[in-house]
């Protein structure tokens, strides 16, 4: 099964081992089409393996953001406008980067060993005191630069949930630890920090299904749970200076959805007729488009 778009573009969008990461793409949906093809019987824990690029987050990611950034800073634009309709986006270059790995800060290790120590489960208590690091590297799904001084970081769901918790510290939610890890890499400037949740539309809509929808609910509308669940924000929940700077991060924070990604693909019109009408069969198939958009 061939690829959407020119391998070597999709390639040059990862960080890392750029040949690997591409790799494992053609190989998850290798995979898929040739069982296809052959039409053999499977129990469904062989078919999880099979088909991974149905379910793949890897491989929506990757189509979408391609396309977005074929677009250019116009599809941007729309894409941030849609995120943070306050802010004003004077887009002049932009620099995308795909599963974009960033180590937590030292401070941030510190105060994360202090949480660790007072795990409830013993023998974790006693490891992570000789462990030099007690949580490893955050790996975006998609860091965007925006003229090389604002960053705006993603994390992208297709049927999953956030992880909530991590080795050592059973309180730390995965969207916790992306805002902390990328507020850090702008050295805690607000001004330059933006974190998006990216999530198939139903699961924005109905409470209930997924983790995320209490904690984004939480993030964007109370300042103190921000303080509470980033230790080294803790410190900004008390004088008003510090109060505002929670209120102001609260407004980087958004929730955007795999439709509203493909409209602004749809509006800008920059894909030839067999890219579009390819992500969008793509889009069908995983219930994202349930008809035809034409």
């Amino acid at each position: 099964m061939e690829l959407i778009f020119d391998r070597e573009y999709l390639k040059s969008l990862f960080v890392g081992d750029k040949e690997k990461r591409i790799s494992r793409v053609e190989e998850s949906l290798r995979r898929g089409h040739e069982s296809l093809v052959s039409g053999q019987e499977s129990n469904v824990k062989n078919l999880k393996h099979i088909f991974q690029s149905y379910k793949d987050e890897t491989l929506i990611t990757l189509y979408t953001f391609a396309a977005l950034h074929k677009s250019g800073n116009d599809g941007w634009n729309d894409i941030l406008t849609k995120c943070f309709p306050s802010e004003s986006w004077n887009i002049e270059n932009t620099n995308l980067m795909l599963e974009q790995a960033i180590s937590p800060s030292k401070k941030m290790q510190d105060r994360l060993r202090c949480q660790a120590l007072s795990n409830p489960v013993k023998y974790l208590r006693e490891q992570c005191s000789f462990e030099k690091t007690v949580e490893g590297k955050t790996n975006f799904d998609a860091l965007l630069e925006i003229n090389t001084d604002q960053k705006v970081f993603f994390e992208c769901k297709y049927t999953s949930d956030i992880s909530y918790q991590t080795t050592y510290v059973t309180e730390r939610n995965q969207i916790a630890r992306c805002i902390e890890v990328g507020l850090a890499a702008v050295d805690y400037n607000i001004e330059n920090f933006y974190f998006v949740l990216v999530t198939p539309k139903r699961y924005r809509e109905y409470p209930g299904s997924r983790f995320y929808y209490f904690k984004m609910k939480q993030y964007q509308t109370d300042p103190k749970a921000l303080a509470m669940d980033l230790p080294t924000l803790t410190e900004w929940f008390g004088d008003k200076e510090c109060h505002d700077k929670l209120i102001k991060l609260m407004k980087h924070i958004s929730w955007l959805t795999w439709e509203d990604c493909f409209k602004t693909i749809q509006q800008m019109k920059h894909l030839t007729s067999l890219q579009f009408n390819s992500l969008q069969a793509f889009y069908i198939d995983g219930n994202i488009l349930p008809f035809s958009c034409s």
